[in-house]
């Protein structure tokens, strides 16, 4: 980086600059003395700059709070919250949303408890922000519990980005009461099943709030695609899945899949188990040349054939 060729020890910086206030203009070039030792980490310096009255440490679009969040130089900081020449909401306050991707949580807090950030800007976007960035989730433990932030904003939206990023951030978001995910006819079942995140999926069945009954065999197809059996089992085991929904097409995506341990698991459901449904994952086995497949479903069907024959002797009294 072109600013280490200005690297000294720092007390020897300090002392270059207070040389040089007498005899020259620091704030030249756009503040760059103050902007280089923000950059440096320079702590000491940047006190002293900000003590002089002509120095702006809003120079060239903020660089130098926005440096410093980056650099997680949580000294420096400090300092420039609490100068009074500061503007933290600058650019709808983007120094608090890039210290919400950062992940620091002392600087987060250092924002937080200066009067001139409102977390809340955009709908509580810093929560997404910091979703979206895949930010540690003590940054939204610390963003939850300011108690200005709503993690329910727009719609849940924070709530879904996770689905799709981050399984912690999504896991937390659920243990609070604002945040509703069964949003989107209960869409978050079946996003968590494509993941395989079991844990996650086990707390939404869980939730009193969620319906899986909506997306049981959609959920199963997805868990299929995503080659996570333990999801599957979970799904096939909650009394409110049907499996046979949308035509039974969770039985024909086991056998598309070749998953003949997820085809035996389905088929122990009655729903599933019928003559027609059977008949139709036999041809797909056969179009795939998958004649293990085609045995043990083949198999399936005489099993079928002979309960249905003693149904009926049973029903006409000939047993």
């Amino acid at each position: 980086m072109y600013h280490e060729r200005w690297r000294v020890p720092e007390e020897v910086s300090l002392r270059i600059i207070k040389t040089l206030v007498g005899v020259m203009d620091v704030t030249s070039q756009k503040d760059r003395a103050l902007r280089v030792a923000v950059m440096l980490g320079y702590t000491s310096t940047v006190e002293f700059l900000l003590s002089i009255e002509k120095v702006d440490p809003r120079a060239d679009n903020d660089y130098c709070i926005i440096t410093a969040i980056i650099n997680n130089s949580t000294d420096i900081v400090r300092l420039l919250v609490n100068c009074d020449k500061v503007d933290l909401s600058h650019g709808g306050y983007e120094p608090f949303l890039v210290a919400c991707q950062q992940s620091n949580v002392e600087i987060i807090k250092i924002l937080l408890a200066s009067d001139k950030v409102d977390p809340c800007v955009g709908d509580s976007f810093c929560v997404s922000v910091a979703c979206w960035n895949e930010a540690s989730v003590d940054v939204l433990r610390v963003l939850l519990e300011d108690g200005r932030v709503n993690p329910a904003a727009n719609n849940n939206r924070a709530f879904l980005m996770a689905l799709n990023r981050n399984k912690e951030f999504a896991a937390f978001l659920l243990t609070d009461p604002r945040v509703d995910p069964s949003i989107r006819n209960n869409m978050a079942i079946p996003a968590v099943a494509r993941h395989g995140w079991t844990d996650l999926l086990e707390l939404l069945l869980k939730h009193e709030r969620v319906d899986p009954a909506q997306v049981g065999s959609e959920a199963i197809i997805e868990a299929l695609h995503g080659e996570s059996m333990d999801c599957v089992r979970l799904l096939v085991g909650d009394l409110r899945v049907d499996p046979s929904q949308n035509n039974n097409e969770a039985l024909l995506t086991a056998v598309r899949s070749q998953n003949k341990e997820a085809v035996g698991l389905l088929l122990k459901d009655s729903r599933v188990k019928t003559m027609e449904t059977l008949e139709n994952a036999v041809g797909i086995a056969e179009n795939m040349s998958d004649m293990d497949m085609v045995v043990f479903l083949s198999r399936m069907i005489e099993e079928l054939d002979q309960k249905e024959m003693w149904d009926k002797l049973r029903s006409s009294g000939l047993e």
